[in-house]
């Protein structure tokens, strides 16, 4: 009875999907990598360059797009707290209020591919 379980779980090669851990963790749990902290990095900016395209834009419901995107740039910035579903969320109601228009296109798509790289 003196032995003690060891599980260790070593994931190699791709990893970029969301890691859920249940029980009771009674050592180190290190989740995330160089690669995540360099994408989350660019979602940042590229929101970032967002929320200032859409501020000089004459928007319907500019304080909705300036509020969703402020909350997704703070997602950005600590994706290790984030809720996925919930920057999904923000980030549907964004590209639908955004979405008929042409300018915000190419950002758009950039930050869809990151949303989806990150959050899942």
């Amino acid at each position: 009875m003196g032995d003690r379980i060891n599980n260790r779980v070593t994931i190699s090669g791709s990893s970029d999907g969301p890691i859920v851990q249940t029980g009771h963790n009674s050592g180190t749990l290190i989740v995330g990598s160089p690669q995540a902290t360099v994408a989350a990095q660019d979602l940042a900016a590229l929101l970032i360059a967002l929320r200032s395209q859409a501020a000089q834009a004459q928007l319907d419901k500019a304080s909705v797009v300036e509020d969703n995107l402020d909350d997704l740039i703070a997602d950005a910035q600590a994706p290790e707290v984030a809720i996925p579903a919930v920057v999904q969320s923000r980030w549907t109601k964004v590209k639908g209020l955004l979405g008929g228009l042409t300018e915000f296109t190419d950002l758009i798509a950039k930050i869809s591919d990151h949303i989806h790289r990150l959050f899942g």
